[in-house]
């Protein structure tokens, strides 16, 4: 008899495995996008990793990691001669795939573990939970690098309580954060891992300092996280909150007055961020622009991957907010859908530049009225990253071309040109960003395979690399 696991327990299992390099196979037999944004980001080496899904786009396929490729192969037509040392099942209808794997494969029940979902029950979109679980992620990822860290958590959340209370990971003199006086001031006791002291979170001082900061709350989490910086000093880039406070713009921790909320708001259409996947990024350009104005980094914007102009008119005017309207904001696009198809595009291969057609420049022009700060460079990447020159180089730019073969091609040019201290965005990196947007895996590949010989600082969790 193989329990059903709520998912944070079994979100807990899989950490466990992963630090101590065991190989896995997770059977989903509708991709799960928990697993694949979790294995995109895993810090872990990945040792032999397969997901098997009935979900015939992402089959054959490789889900790029920071640490290696995690194959993707046909749950119906599973190895009997490849052995793993778990095997993780996600699915409604797990017992199905228990069975297979019990009685036709001779996998012992021990070696498997099983939960329904790692969804809220509201089809492919992200809810509150499933931020939640990415987050126990990499707590316990933190737990396994041998990191002390505070989790900042007023309100103690059950689900997190209970894996902290069972895990067998060292917990290494961490703290757990809250405002619940029937917890502050008592240890949680952990299975073989040591406890963890409760402190108050209000009562947070200068003087405890921890590897890295997690912040867990929906309910003004900015407050806590401006509170590690202005007060104690504390680097961003060690600060993790849970993603999902990002829907909620009050609680932006990047908001430092009304003006973001305004231009912010100019480029959205029927509710919705245009150009750019998440508000999030949205909020991290904001901070980026202001640290170029403030450090007075020189050098233009670049925009690569154009579409209707949104992203360049964001950039625009944030020029003309911190006083830099005399640099220009350059657009490269084709105007005219994708034009390149290789094996790593993705994108491209599943028809994606279809709706990208029939933009011309006329359109993007008249969108960007009244601005005269800006040009474009009409056609293929490929090729016009090698004519264009950039005399004042390069402030900031950002990628958004969704594929390998045009990001690859252009980043050697916009690397070189970038002045130190500048930034490269991406607007399909930390697919956080675009959970149900796998399909621009390619432009993460590219970014990463570029990385190996190229060394910029990635701000922890985001899309945003900054030129040493």
């Amino acid at each position: 008899m193989i329990d059903e696991l709520n998912p944070y327990i079994f979100a807990m299992h899989i950490i466990e495995s992963l630090s101590c390099h065991e190989d896995i196979l997770f059977i989903c037999p509708v991709i799960d996008k928990v697993i694949t944004q979790y294995v995109q980001d895993a810090t872990f080496k990945i040792n032999n990793t397969t997901i098997a899904t009935g979900t015939s786009e992402y089959i054959n396929k490789f889900a790029p990691t920071k640490s290696r490729s995690v194959e993707i192969t046909d749950i119906n037509n599973l190895d009997k001669n490849r052995k793993f040392d778990k095997y993780f099942v996600i699915s409604e209808d797990y017992k199905k795939y228990v069975d297979t794997l019990v009685y036709d494969l001779g996998i012992a029940p021990s070696l498997i573990k099983v939960t329904r979902s790692f969804t809220s029950g509201q089809g492919d979109v992200f809810y509150s939970r499933d931020h939640t679980i990415i987050t126990l992620m990499w707590i316990l990822e933190s737990f396994a690098r041998n990191e002390r860290i505070m989790i900042i958590s007023p309100a103690v959340d059950s689900n997190i309580l209970n894996v902290l209370m069972s895990t067998n990971i060292s917990t290494n003199g961490s703290v757990l954060a809250c405002e619940q006086e029937s917890f502050i001031g008592k240890c949680l006791g952990t299975s073989d891992s040591g406890s963890i002291p409760v402190i108050d979170s209000r009562k947070i001082s200068a003087d405890d300092k921890y590897d890295r900061y997690y912040i867990l709350t929906t309910n003004k989490p900015a407050e806590y996280a401006l509170k590690l910086v202005k007060e104690m000093n504390v680097n961003p880039a060690v600060i993790t909150i849970q993603q999902s406070v990002f829907s909620l713009e009050e609680n932006n921790i990047y908001k430092e007055d009304n003006k973001y909320s305004e231009i912010s708001s100019l480029i959205k259409i029927e509710g919705s961020l245009n150009g750019l996947t998440s508000r999030a990024l949205v909020a991290h350009i904001y901070d980026c622009v202001k640290h170029i104005a403030s450090n007075n980094i020189k050098g233009d914007i670049v925009n690569l991957g154009v579409y209707r102009g949104w992203s360049m008119k964001y950039f625009l005017l944030l020029l003309e907010h911190f006083g830099l309207s005399d640099r220009t904001v350059i657009g490269f696009d084709t105007f005219d859908g994708f034009t390149q198809g290789g094996e790593l595009d993705v994108y491209y291969n599943i028809g994606g530049y279809d709706g990208f057609r029939g933009i011309s420049t006329d359109i993007v022009n008249a969108n960007l009225a009244p601005f005269k700060n800006y040009r474009l460079v009409k056609g293929d990447i490929v090729e016009t990253i090698k004519d264009v020159s950039f005399p004042n180089g390069i402030s900031l730019a950002l990628f958004d071309m969704d594929d390998y073969t045009p990001t690859m091609a252009a980043l050697p040019a916009v690397h070189a040109n970038t002045n130190p201290g500048g930034f490269i965005v991406h607007d399909h990196y930390n697919m956080m960003s675009c959970p149900e947007n796998l399909t621009c895996v390619g432009q993460r590949l590219a970014m990463d395979e570029f990385l190996k010989t190229n060394y910029m600082f990635n701000l922890s969790g985001t899309n945003i690399f900054i030129k040493q």
